[in-house]
Parts: C-alpha cells; sequence; structure tokens
C-alpha cells in the first residue's frame, strides 16, 4: 500500500509541476488568446427550427466575461432574454490535453452537456468546438473574434444518427465601459 501512495504521489507531482512549469503570474500563450473575449458583450443568439428548438427565435444576453481563478480561467455570467434564463460559461487552456475547454450551465438545462474541446487557429482567429454527450449527441461550434469589438459563435448539435437537432448562431458586440 506504501508503494502505491508513493507511485500515486510521483505521478501527481510529476503532472501537477508539468502544468505549472511556466511563471504562474505570467499568462500562457495560449491563455493570452483568451483575453480578446474579456468585457461586457451585448449578444444575440438566434436559433434555426430543429427538433430541440422548433420555433425560429432569437433572444438577447448582457454577457459579462472576467479572469477567475487565478486568470486561469474566463467565467462569463449573463441572462438570456427574454425568458430571464440565467447562465454561467467557463473558458480555459488545458496544458497537459493541449487543448481549450468550454463548459456552459444554464437555469434551463440546456446543451451542450459536459465540456467541449476547442482548438485555436490563429489566422482565422477562431477557436473550433468539439463536444459529446453521454447520450452520443455531437456538438460542434466555433467562436471567432471579428475585430476587437465584435465576435461570432456557432453551434450545432447532431443526434448519434447524424440529424441536427439544434443549429444556433450569435452575434457579440463589446459595450463600450
Amino acid at each position: 500500500m506504501r508503494m502505491v501512495a508513493i507511485a500515486l504521489a510521483v505521478v501527481v507531482t510529476g503532472v501537477h509541476g508539468q502544468a505549472i512549469a511556466q511563471d504562474p503570474t505570467k499568462p500562457t500563450p495560449e491563455l493570452k488568446v483568451l483575453e480578446e473575449w474579456i468585457g461586457t458583450w451585448d449578444e444575440t443568439m438566434t436559433n434555426k427550427a430543429t427538433e430541440w428548438a422548433p420555433k425560429v427565435e432569437t433572444s438577447t444576453a448582457v454577457t459579462k466575461r472576467v479572469w477567475s481563478l487565478g486568470e486561469k480561467f474566463i467565467r462569463a455570467e449573463g441572462a438570456w432574454q427574454p425568458a430571464k434564463t440565467e447562465f454561467l460559461h467557463m473558458m480555459s487552456y488545458d496544458p497537459v490535453a493541449k487543448v481549450y475547454r468550454s463548459w456552459y450551465f444554464d437555469a434551463a438545462g440546456t446543451m451542450p452537456r459536459g465540456s467541449m474541446d476547442g482548438a485555436w487557429d490563429a489566422k482565422s482567429k477562431t477557436i473550433t468546438w468539439t463536444g459529446k454527450d453521454e447520450a452520443g449527441n455531437k456538438t460542434v461550434g466555433t467562436h471567432r473574434i471579428i475585430d476587437k469589438d465584435h465576435s461570432d459563435w456557432t453551434m450545432i448539435i447532431t443526434n448519434p444518427g447524424g440529424k441536427v437537432v439544434l443549429d444556433i448562431t450569435g452575434k457579440c458586440t463589446r459595450r463600450k465601459e
């Protein structure tokens, strides 16, 4: 049992040391990518008619994105109107897996469930997100920086048979503060 504890300590220390090898007071280049999303944003989200959202609808939100947890995560909060659905969205970079991570939660319990992995394309200034939930539904989305005050995003979810069950797009405009 003692050998298991020692082996576990070595593994945990090795992985932990790998993740924080860089000066913790300076953001990594990967985290610097996320800085462009910091601020207060007016968002408009529109869905196409699909199985999960049968009516075409547009929602709006004022989203505040701030650094959180030692400036290792972006925490975004707001409420989609007119339904007043509060949400929390977290983004970060996983230095061990070398991918961006995204988690979205809202008071309505909507998708995507679980986490999504992202890859940054510096040329197009776009993170492409992918994920799969416990039911086998696949999510593919993008979030693109257009300029310092504008971004847009997409999200398409398909069921295990490949049918699109949710198709939404969003536009974001930074508020002048």
